[in-house]
């Protein structure tokens, strides 16, 4: 088992290291690193069907963590700052991807209830991702990074709103 976890570890670090090589943040080749080794391609090579709970427990850690430095990074003064063209942003992020995800689902020919599930998935944001993309690229206390972050925040609560109603 430690053994899957240092190798899965030095795979997203050099993934990491060759995104930033290319101008690109390192979360991307973190997250392909994850794809490539996790359970469903990597592990169909070695008979892994699951995630073992010592590995769904140190992701379940991983991303506590994350979204705890996010919250450490986000200051209420600053969601305060770009209030209003944040809300209406966000307004507009959810609405529009609500309706195409939900036009996606009945032009493929899916019923109501899931064209109204595709339109909930295509709402949802990470904050995490968000917040260590722009901590990357030295833009999260600009103007523009604290929109971007007041527009994930927003976005998410919405996003389970939606999801509560439907």
């Amino acid at each position: 088992m430690l053994l899957e976890i240092g190798i899965a570890l030095i795979l997203a670090k050099l993934a990491g290291y060759a995104m930033e090589k290319v101008k690109q943040p390192a979360v991307i080749g973190e997250i392909l690193a994850g794809i490539i080794v996790g359970p469903f391609i990597f592990g169909e090579l070695f008979g892994l069907k699951y995630l073992s709970d010592v590995t769904e427990g140190l992701a379940s850690i991983g991303i506590i963590l994350l979204l705890f430095i996010s919250g450490l990074e986000i200051g209420v003064d600053e969601l305060k700052s770009v209030g209003k063209n944040g809300f209406i942003t966000s307004m507009f992020d959810v609405s529009v991807a609500f309706f195409f995800g939900y036009l996606a689902g009945v032009l493929l020919g899916y019923d109501l209830r899931i064209s109204i599930a595709i339109g909930n998935i295509l709402v949802a944001t990470s904050v995490g991702i968000t917040v260590r993309t722009l901590m990357e690229m030295h833009a999260l206390h600009t103007n523009v990074g604290e929109l971007i972050l007041t527009v994930a925040v927003l976005d998410d609560v919405l996003g389970i709103i939606v999801l509560s109603i439907t």
